[in-house]
């Protein structure tokens, strides 16, 4: 499925923290589990000529 950028990601507050909870037990102890950027610097990768989203991965 191709991504368009007008995907719908509204979820409830309760379905977010089952998600981040399954993640969370996931996950190693030590792991990251969240990073921060900024509103200008996520502007400014949305900013790009032809920008539609951003994606996040985490991977381990």
């Amino acid at each position: 499925m191709p991504y368009t950028g007008t995907e719908n990601q509204q979820i409830s507050f309760d379905e977010g923290g089952k998600i981040t909870k399954r993640y969370r037990d996931a996950m190693p102890e030590l792991a990251r589990i969240a990073q921060y950027f900024s509103k200008a610097s996520i502007q400014s990768l949305l900013n790009q000529s032809g920008a539609r989203n951003q994606s996040l991965f985490w991977l381990r």
